[in-house]
């Protein structure tokens, strides 16, 4: 069974996914916001309120995806005016997290499996989809937030799995 208390090598792991996240954050922080298609989306976000904003947006034809709205206009209202800071932040934020959340699902507790990392983390950032996906330029990258959505649910799904697992034991230990 794998041991549940991080070692020197998840340390390791984690700090190799920061050295990746720092590498491709600082790539991002040098790409311009998108002006052509972004100036529309941040008018049409900051007009009126934002369940009228969502709400407007659930019978969208075309562009149907009103929680992707009141993100914008969540991150639009707290950048007080600094909008590439704040969106290009969100947009450094989003990598920073896929990439610790890559290592959360490897559970990394030994050397071998550390030894790992460098490789998984070079597949996923250096798959072919990948660049198409970081260089979105749009105020908030949908098709990041739509990979951070899978991560998640794997993540989560292993808690779970892990939950039950202990839930059963605990109930298998107690009924003897």
């Amino acid at each position: 069974m794998i041991e549940s208390r991080p070692t020197r090598w998840t340390c390791l792991a984690y700090g190799y996914a920061a050295l990746v996240a720092c590498a491709l954050g600082y790539g991002l922080l040098g790409m311009p916001v998108q002006v052509s298609d972004s100036l529309n989306n941040l008018i049409e976000a900051s007009q009126g309120s934002l369940s009228k904003l969502l709400i407007s947006n659930l019978w969208a034809r075309g562009y149907l995806r009103p929680l992707l709205w009141g993100l914008i206009r969540v991150v639009f209202d707290l950048s007080h005016g600094h909008y590439f800071e704040w969106f290009r932040g969100w947009h450094v934020a989003q990598v920073v997290v896929l990439t610790g959340l890559f290592v959360a699902l490897l559970r990394v507790r030994r050397a071998v499996d550390a030894a790992v990392v460098p490789l998984g983390l070079s597949a996923l950032v250096g798959i072919q989809t990948f660049p198409g996906t970081i260089r979105e330029a749009f105020p908030i990258n949908t098709f990041m937030t739509i990979l951070l959505c899978c991560f998640v649910a794997a993540w989560l799904a292993q808690l779970v799995e892990v939950a039950s697992l202990k839930l059963f034991t605990v109930t298998l230990i107690r009924s003897k």
